[in-house]
């Protein structure tokens, strides 16, 4: 069977109902939006080369996202880092990258973390880019670790103070929690 080709419009102009019945000063002032969409399947790899560097990085990562292999994945998306890193700053490497990566573990469920990690490790220096991605992602995890557990911190010492009869202000000004979260801690003690 054979697929059907999208047909769908890609004009701004050509989305507006009745936009050819609309005032010529009007038109003339609506700006052109045009986009395009792609298979990328059916594109080569000199097909992406028209796009920016880092747009063209995205559509070969994802081009290869379902491939078995993941040294065929992670190779393909280094290659194209390293032609985005002519162009764009490591943050925006590092932003993209981290949607990337977190789209191939989340797209194949037995890939973990881990198991990106050690592939990037085989390739010996080539991935810096890519270890850094991953890096920063566990370090943001850490934090979030440490601010969770300084917030149970604060909730336990508000829970013990309160246990002990200690008044709602003081035990927001020891905990460091606010009034509200204080009462609300109280009411469900209370329960």
């Amino acid at each position: 069977m054979e697929q059907e080709k999208w047909n769908l419009k890609t004009d701004l102009r050509e989305m507006i109902p009745g936009f050819h019945d609309l005032p010529e000063y009007f038109k003339e002032r609506v700006p052109v939006f045009k986009h395009e969409l792609i298979n990328i399947k059916e594109y080569e790899e000199n097909d992406f080369e028209k796009y920016t560097k880092l747009t063209a990085m995205m559509l070969k990562a994802f081009k290869y996202a379902f491939e078995e292999n993941l040294e065929v994945v992670l190779r393909v998306f280094l290659l194209a880092i390293k032609e985005a890193e002519k162009e764009e700053s490591l943050d925006t490497l590092i932003y993209y990258g981290e949607i990337y990566l977190k789209y191939i573990e989340l797209t194949n469920s037995q890939l973990k973390e881990e198991d990106i990690r050690e592939e990037i490790r085989k390739l010996d220096g080539k991935g810096d880019v890519t270890m850094g991605i991953l890096e920063q992602i566990e370090e943001r995890g850490i934090k979030k670790g440490i601010q969770k557990g300084i917030k149970e911190g604060e909730i336990k010492t508000a829970k013990n103070s309160l246990k002990l009869g200690i008044p709602l202000e003081q035990v927001a000004q020891i905990s460091e929690l606010t009034l509200e979260e204080v009462k609300k801690i109280k009411r469900e003690l209370e329960k």
